[in-house]
């Protein structure tokens, strides 16, 4: 109901309702299974919210991915292998006395015991058994991030990769282990963490004074120029509830160089999201603008989003698509076109009259 459509008939096309762009991504899919509430076995008990912090952590992807897989029992283990029906040998290559599982390989197993009790991040034996594996995991991921220590968490991630790597290496290259080449495995590992995060804050400093640069190109024309005057300041803001997916809009004419107001009106609808909700607010209030008569209007809105999509011309959310097309379609009618992207205070009583909408205050009104 909330997808909006073409004025014109088109044949159907295909797109994945997941994703903004209509695209289907692996993040997108991933994102709806957790809104599902889809998860395994092993990871169960983790909750949503500690992933969403996880995969933000500064960690490289591929150690993260690493994480997902050792929580979900989802490495290629001797032992899991077995259990899959696959004939093959879940003793540990490690110590040759137990089967090769998750928390025997990176936790209890008498070798791994040792390494990580010289390992640079130390743990000692008794803390190292007194949690089940998937809940010691977690909570010392979770311990590290509470005190940010980066360090002793990339140290920590990157000894369990170097433990995995090394194993691989002993099956399938018939490497001889020593806690020698488990440390220099870690240590190249710790070494490309920082470097890669050392590449972030190069890129995010850039971005930043990139952004810093153009704040002050908060206004363009999208129809006509500069030499013209205006006839009215229209002011417009959309509101939307997440929760059962109602909108409404609000838009008020006022004049240019005054507090005045000239009119306005208010319409209550269903978004299936916040940009959606404010480009519904932009076509009406056009469309009202139109039938007034104005032809050269200055736009003030608070939606950076919507700036950018109006100014760039990009096609964003596919629920929007059609949406954006009508206005740019509708601009053409007039004279003049200034868009405007101004602070929330600004578009007030547009975004009361939103609100009320919203809320079934005011189903479709006009003043």
């Amino acid at each position: 109901m909330a997808l909006d459509r073409p004025l014109q008939p088109m044949d159907d096309f295909v797109y994945w309702k997941f994703s903004k762009n209509g695209s289907f991504t692996t993040k997108s899919s991933y994102a709806m299974l957790l809104s599902h509430s889809v998860s395994s076995r092993i990871s169960g008990t983790i909750p949503a919210s500690w992933w969403k912090h996880f995969w933000g952590l500064p960690l490289l992807p591929k150690l993260q991915c690493f994480c997902w897989k050792l929580l979900h029992n989802a490495l290629p283990l001797s032992g899991t292998l077995q259990l899959r029906g696959i004939p093959i040998d879940p003793t540990c290559v490690f110590c040759y006395q137990e089967r090769e599982t998750t928390d025997h390989l990176f936790r209890d197993c008498s070798i791994t015991s040792h390494l990580w009790a010289s390992a640079p991040i130390a743990f000692s034996s008794p803390l190292l058994h007194e949690k089940p594996f998937t809940d010691w995991f977690v909570d010392t991921i979770s311990e590290l991030r509470s005190f940010q220590n980066w360090d002793g968490l990339v140290s920590f991630v990157s000894f369990c990769w170097a433990v995995w790597i090394a194993r691989n290496h002993k099956i399938f290259r018939q490497a001889v282990l020593s806690p020698g080449v488990i440390f220099h495995l870690m240590q190249d590992w710790i070494s490309r963490s920082v470097l890669a995060q050392g590449f972030r804050s190069l890129v995010r400093s850039l971005r930043n004074s990139s952004l810093t640069s153009s704040v002050a190109s908060n206004s363009c024309y999208i129809q006509g120029d500069f030499s013209s005057t205006f006839d009215v300041c229209l002011l417009f803001d959309g509101a939307w509830n997440a929760q059962n997916l109602s909108a409404g809009a609000g838009w008020i004419f006022r004049e240019v160089f005054s507090d005045s107001a000239l009119g306005g009106g208010s319409r209550a609808c269903h978004s299936s999201s916040a940009l959606q909700s404010e480009l519904q607010a932009c076509l009406w209030a056009l469309r009202a603008a139109g039938r007034r008569g104005f032809r050269r209007l200055l736009i003030y809105f608070d939606c950076s989003n919507l700036f950018s999509l109006l100014r760039d011309g990009g096609n964003g959310d596919i629920f929007c698509h059609w949406l954006l097309y009508e206005i740019r379609l509708y601009v053409l009618q007039f004279s003049i076109c200034k868009l405007r992207k101004v602070p929330r205070q600004w578009v007030a009583p547009a975004h009361w009259l939103a609100t009320q909408a919203r809320r079934r205050q005011l189903l479709s009104w006009t003043f």
